[in-house]
């Protein structure tokens, strides 16, 4: 496709590792993580709960900034590999990790080949939307359904995209943060992109700063 992708492929999560092995690979997944702009988390089919090590791993890619998409492997051992199978799987996954609901959940195969073409290609599309900018327009919209409490809405900056809203001369309710995160994801999904938000009041001197979701 006339593109320079460059893969680094760190070690999977082990039912009983050794200290030292386990510390190791996880500096060498965290480095790994430090470095990209995309993550493609992968676990397995009918694998539950997920590994706390890769569920340290997706909190951390959250809290660096990093876009992420999830791959089911061994999709073909699955025992029910419908289209109620694989939403069966996809809300297990968001019961463990429900603050990435906003990721791509590919089921595949590494043995068959199954679905395998389809992880390059959301890569590449979770990966264009660090760099999407909301125009005036939508900002606009979004700081009306907000209105009640936000007063504008300003994009600073995108990969990753980072938001800025103004508060009203009223208290912030505590709960702003996901509101704010859900309505600018109404307005643009930003697939497997965390959001970066601020949330200040008006005349304030000093901004709230949210960790990314």
């Amino acid at each position: 496709k006339g593109k320079s992708v460059e893969v680094i492929d760190t070690a999977g999560a082990q039912k009983r590792p050794k200290k030292t092995i386990y510390r190791e690979s996880q500096n060498v997944s965290l480095k790994a993580v430090r470095e990209c702009d995309v993550i493609a988390l992968v676990t397995e089919a009918g694998k539950f709960p997920i590994p706390a090590q890769d569920v340290e791993l997706a909190h951390q890619a959250l809290e660096l900034g990093k876009s992420l998409f999830i791959i089911v492997n061994k999709w073909d051992t699955a025992n029910n590999q419908t289209q109620r199978g694989e939403r069966e799987e996809k809300k297990r996954i968001m019961q463990a990790l429900p603050q990435l609901n906003y990721v791509p959940v590919i089921m595949a195969s590494a043995k068959t080949g199954g679905h395998i073409m389809r992880i390059l290609d959301t890569a590449l599309a979770v990966y264009k939307e660090r760099f999407v900018e909301l125009d005036s327009t939508t900002l606009r919209g979004i700081q009306k359904k907000l209105s009640k409490h936000v007063w504008l809405v300003q994009q600073l900056a995108v990969n990753p995209p980072r938001f800025h809203a103004i508060g009203t001369e009223k208290s912030i309710p505590r709960a702003m943060n996901d509101i704010f995160h859900k309505t600018i994801r109404a307005a643009h999904l930003y697939l497997g992109t965390p959001l970066i938000l601020s949330i200040a009041k008006r005349n304030a001197r000093h901004a709230t700063h949210h960790r990314p979701g």
